[in-house]
């Protein structure tokens, strides 16, 4: 548990309700239920609730090795939602006893206020307690799921976090980082070699922003602003992408800084922060980096920190512009990192 995790932390958590999380998609052996409404039902928007706390919580954490678990619920379910709706969930963080956390949470679908209440989790080591049921699902002669032979490996499932360097935090993307990067984004030559278009008001800030936060809530990708420590402001964005769970591998991708923020150490330590969060904390397997052929100051530098050019996709994208660019991939392996570790750090020490 990080000294961040205290009372007074908020999210909100948005979700688009599909078909899936019905009534009658709850249960679906049980014949009653399939008599029921198609509105958002009650075991799923505990669900929703939990999730939304998780996202709360996680960053706070020593994430995967600490996770909460669920203890307490105690919420109405005032309006029906059907699908289709966006339900909002807001979660505050209202006091920590040891590893006993409490929230009050409330959630909204637009028109109706849908649920409010009291949601408790408990702080633990994950792999301990996966060892603990794996010990009482013997006992009971059933197969523990979700349990690996090597524990000491984590599961791979990259989620938001929060990256402290000596230049620069990476902290999950959110609304309240829209003006910032709104003044980072909107210079044509932040985009020049991206598949988006510079920021021509504040509202395209908080609609790729918005974007981005559906990515991550979808599991698809994690998205990050980057925040300079000198002053707080988000200076640009960077993610997660291409996220091949079973494979241990991922894509670092969808950087870019405002103009006063490239060309300074900010770049290098957010490289070195997502790839050791990748290969020490999430044990990946292969890092991949991509970029527009005729970016070749990206090149030098994706290269100068010890990845290997492996090729060229040709004709692979087709930019804002209309150019259909070719795409130069390079990866670095987790046998690989030891050595782009060394390297990234004596940068950094320059």
């Amino acid at each position: 548990m990080k000294d961040t995790l205290r009372p007074g932390l908020r999210v909100e958590h948005r979700f688009v309700v599909p078909p899936s999380k019905t009534v009658p998609s709850l249960y679906p052996e049980a014949p009653e239920f399939q008599e029921m409404p198609h509105v958002f039902a009650t075991g799923f928007l505990v669900g929703l609730v939990e999730w939304a706390c998780l996202r709360l919580v996680n960053p706070h954490l020593d994430w995967p090795r600490e996770q909460t678990v669920g203890t307490h619920v105690d919420l109405s379910h005032a309006a029906a939602t059907p699908p289709g709706m966006t339900v909002s969930v807001e979660a505050e963080l209202v006091s920590v006893d040891g590893r006993k956390l409490a929230f009050r949470v409330s959630a909204h679908d637009g028109r109706d206020l849908v649920c409010e209440g009291r949601h408790e989790r408990f702080v633990i080591d994950a792999v301990r307690f996966r060892e603990r049921i794996a010990a009482k699902a013997a006992a009971a002669g059933v197969e523990a799921l979700g349990v690996d032979d090597d524990r000491e490996v984590p599961s791979f499932d990259p989620r938001p976090v929060v990256l402290e360097g000596e230049h620069a935090r990476l902290e999950p993307l959110e609304e309240h980082h829209g003006e910032d990067l709104f003044r980072a984004g909107s210079e044509a030559e932040t985009w020049l070699y991206l598949p988006g278009r510079p920021f021509a008001g504040l509202e395209d800030a908080r609609r790729f922003i918005a974007d981005a936060a559906a990515r991550t809530a979808a599991g698809t990708e994690v998205a990050f602003a980057i925040v300079r420590r000198a002053d707080g402001r988000a200076v640009g964005s960077t993610r997660l992408l291409d996220l091949r769970r079973s494979d241990r591998g991922l894509e670092i991708g969808w950087t870019w800084l405002g103009a006063e923020a490239r060309r300074t150490a900010i770049n290098t330590e957010c490289k070195y922060l997502l790839l050791r969060h990748a290969f020490e904390t999430l044990g990946a397997n292969r890092v991949q980096l991509k970029t527009d052929s005729r970016n070749e100051r990206s090149q030098t530098a994706i290269t100068r920190i010890g990845a290997v050019r492996e090729g060229v996709l040709r004709r692979h994208m087709i930019m804002p512009d209309g150019h259909v660019r070719d795409t130069v991939m390079f990866s670095i392996t987790n046998q690989e990192w030891p050595s782009a570790k060394g390297r990234l750090e004596a940068m950094l020490r320059r």
